[in-house]
């Protein structure tokens, strides 16, 4: 037989009572009447050692076995109590119950008895103890097995479990976890927690509800044979992901353990509920700035990685929308690089602002070398010439920050918009800081790149600061005509054509064949002279006629 020793720490976790401990511990251990002269090691341990119950053996009414327990209790020395009549221990007013038990145990007509006596100490005091009588075998001789705790003894366990079912009461609803405890999955319980990641106002709305109304249709059956395993195994289940269903129907990622539970007496589950959305994002958000490092290692343009930056922005803060722009020292101006949302029309409007403590956010952020933030530009400084074009683009708020180089020079400028009055969060900070470290290793690693960007800038300004209009071709020696490669806007405005238009056309396509000076002239023109000035007719969009001059210049 295997004995266990019936002590605090069953009745605290149990919350049993010593009737029922000890009622427990005779019909698992005992099981019949048991010779326990030569008890092992462990027995004795149980009979005498334990530091809460008092023990002792009775035969012929003497007293022929004690603990240390129980001799302390009544005030004696063992010496004192071996061989002593156990009546004479026991208050006047119990000892007809004590007679009786004894005589019934011993009579067989039962093998064991609980009852709640008065004891009897050494100086004559009074003391209620709660008693398990058993009738058991002492040196091949029917005797008298006695268990006994003081009731105040019993009094102080019962408030030690009161004090931690409060202390675990307070822990559960303090928890930052989710915490359901259900039973044949109806919940039971649920902590703040779980009101506020299921949507719910509070607790007690939960109470009753059935658990798995929570878990997506998805992972509804491998929770049900998770929760089976986990109540006939009574070991916790391994922590998992899963999807649950929140009140409003929206679809939150979960992290999920369910252990084995004792609530109220009856076999339970406990589940412990994580919202993983941070946990989610933060991968999230590792992987993206290990694509675009590795963008740039592998030597992807700069307006390209530009343009994944300002995509990596407006994904992880999605009420934003992200432009970089480039700064040309030349000019003490700021150019889009990338900008994939921004309206077009505003993109103009920004493209070659100047840097100026009192403009737009962006010039301004790049001017003070500091981050600027407008809540609301309704009627914010320096945005009197931009301001009607941002709220026709719906642009309520924005805010920009500046990148540097290593030496603390501003390389260029994050501006971001919003549709609403607006400042920016700590995440989306946070966001940008990290946007702005690998804009900064970009910016430094393409400083050739930098430069010829600046250049086009420049050219494209130059190009459009020219009143006449200007196309840019290549003749080839074969006389074959290539689309433009560049127009300016008053070739746009002329001709009535996009940009984009234009330069996927030919010259052939805007001078008539039987015009005066057709491109056959044209061409010849120009193989005469490096330089020649002409008349000729073109035909813009609608048909319609128009004379113009003409210089054409070889390059």
């Amino acid at each position: 037989h295997v004995y266990h020793v019936v002590n605090e720490a069953v009745y605290a976790n149990l919350g049993l009572g010593l009737s029922l401990a000890l009622g427990m511990f005779f019909q698992r251990v005992l099981g019949k009447s048991q010779d326990v002269t030569n008890a092992p090691k462990i027995d004795q341990a149980f009979l005498v050692e334990d530091p809460l119950i008092a023990s002792c053996i009775i035969q012929d009414n003497v007293f022929k076995y004690v603990n240390d327990r129980f001799a302390g209790i009544y005030g004696y020395s063992e010496a004192e109590l071996l061989g002593k009549y156990a009546i004479e221990i026991i208050a006047p007013e119990s000892r007809p119950c004590f007679r009786r038990i004894i005589g019934t145990i011993l009579s067989g007509d039962n093998i064991k008895c609980v009852e709640q006596l008065e004891g009897f100490t050494k100086t004559g005091e009074n003391f209620e103890t709660e008693a398990c009588f058993y009738r058991i075998q002492y040196k091949n001789r029917s005797a008298v097995l006695l268990k006994q705790i003081e009731l105040k003894s019993q009094k102080h366990i019962q408030s030690a479990i009161d004090r931690n079912e409060q202390q675990y009461q307070q822990l559960i609803e303090s928890h930052p976890d989710a915490i359901f405890i259900h039973s044949e999955g109806v919940i039971e319980f649920a902590n703040p927690a779980a009101a506020q990641l299921l949507g719910i106002s509070s607790q007690e709305e939960i109470v009753g509800l059935s658990y798995l109304d929570f878990v997506h249709p998805d992972y509804q059956e491998s929770a049900q044979e998770r929760m089976r395993i986990v109540f006939q195994s009574n070991l916790r289940s391994s922590v998992i992901e899963q999807r649950t269903k929140r009140a409003d129907g929206s679809i939150l990622e979960v992290e999920v353990i369910d252990l084995p539970f004792t609530f109220h007496g009856r076999p339970a589950i406990q589940t412990i509920m994580r919202d993983i959305r941070e946990k989610k994002e933060t991968e999230n958000l590792f992987k993206g700035q290990k694509q675009i490092l590795e963008n740039i290692a592998r030597g992807d343009s700069l307006p390209e990685i530009l343009k994944q930056l300002t995509l990596f922005i407006e994904k992880h803060c999605s009420v934003l929308t992200c432009a970089f722009l480039l700064k040309n020292n030349n000019e003490e101006r700021l150019h889009i690089i990338a900008a994939p949302h921004l309206p077009l029309s505003y993109q103009k409007m920004i493209d070659g602002i100047e840097i100026s403590p009192k403009s737009e956010c962006c010039g301004t952020a790049a001017s003070i070398g500091e981050m600027v933030s407008v809540a609301d530009i309704t009627n914010a400084e320096g945005w009197e010439k931009f301001r009607d074009k941002a709220r026709k683009n719906n642009i309520r708020s924005g805010w920009a920050m500046p990148v540097f180089s290593r030496q603390g020079v501003v390389l260029g400028v994050f501006s971001m918009y919003c549709n609403r009055v607006y400042s920016p969060t700590l995440w989306e900070l946070q966001i940008l800081e990290i946007a702005i470290d690998i804009a900064g290793i970009a910016l430094e690693s393409r400083f050739e790149e930098m430069a010829r960007i600046e250049s086009e800038h420049r050219y494209e300004h130059l190009l459009n600061s020219i009143n006449d209009a200007l196309f840019i071709y290549q003749m080839v020696d074969d006389d074959e005509l290539k689309p433009f490669l560049n127009v300016n806007d008053i070739v746009c405005k002329k001709l009535q054509y996009s940009r984009e238009e234009m330069l996927g056309m030919t010259i052939a396509d805007i001078i008539p064949a039987d015009a005066e000076g057709n491109v056959e002239n044209l061409v010849k023109n120009l193989r005469q002279s490096q330089q020649k000035s002409f008349e000729t007719v073109f035909q813009p969009f609608p048909l319609k006629l128009i004379r113009i001059g003409l210089r054409a210049t070889v390059k």
